[in-house]
């Protein structure tokens, strides 16, 4: 509960890179189910000239085991596009 009144986009993954959580922020922004957003359905939502990119980024960080960062452009629900880190 106290992870859906933050104002980010926040997410939790498995050890295999898998996204096994979304909080209502996302839901929002995405306009979708938060199961829409599991496992590498986030991805769909990232801006196509950055997609592969960040799964790359996302995929070297998981087989590596070690924390990252990049940034990304997110669709938003009415289409609009945002950049995250």
């Amino acid at each position: 509960a106290l992870v859906d009144t933050l104002p980010g986009l926040v997410w939790h993954c498995d050890t295999e890179g898998r996204c096994r959580f979304v909080n209502a922020r996302w839901s929002r922004y995405t306009g979708q189910p938060a199961e829409a957003l599991l496992g590498s359905g986030w991805l769909s939502w990232v801006h196509a000239d950055d997609l592969d990119a960040t799964a790359a980024a996302w995929g070297a960080a998981v087989r590596e085991g070690r924390d990252t960062s990049f940034a990304c452009r997110l669709r938003r629900h009415d289409g609009a596009v945002r950049w995250f880190e």
